[in-house]
């Protein structure tokens, strides 16, 4: 499986949308061992179909037994700027110390392949 990988403060850092990347369909589906991690452009925040209140998320992504491997991640909008929501996500996912991989949208099918 070819993925693209990064980690989160260069999300963070350099807003990264994906009309900047490119999709990879093939084989890039999010693992079952990911936590996939979705923010609306009005803020709400799912973990593995979950809503999650966005105070809680850190918790949450905590306490999933067994722990993920991976943070399989997307946003509504993402050509757009970020909801302030975006920010207690990444900083959940950083504290976790998880790789993550990009999503094009909330079905976790298709890896964005960053160019």
């Amino acid at each position: 499986m070819k993925s693209t990988w990064i980690m989160a403060p260069i999300l963070a850092s350099l807003n990264i949308g994906v009309s900047s990347c490119t999709s990879e369909p093939e084989g890039s589906a999010c693992p079952a061992t990911g936590a996939r991690l979705y923010v609306t452009s009005t803020g709400i925040v799912t973990l593995n179909g979950d809503v999650v209140d966005v105070n809680a998320v850190k918790e949450a992504l905590a306490n999933i037994d067994p722990p993920p491997t991976v943070a399989c991640y997307s946003r509504d909008a993402a050509a757009g700027e970020p909801h302030p929501a975006t920010s207690q996500v990444i900083d959940a996912i950083i504290a976790q110390q998880l790789p993550v991989a990009f999503y094009t949208d909330n079905t976790f099918k298709i890896a964005v392949k960053m160019e």
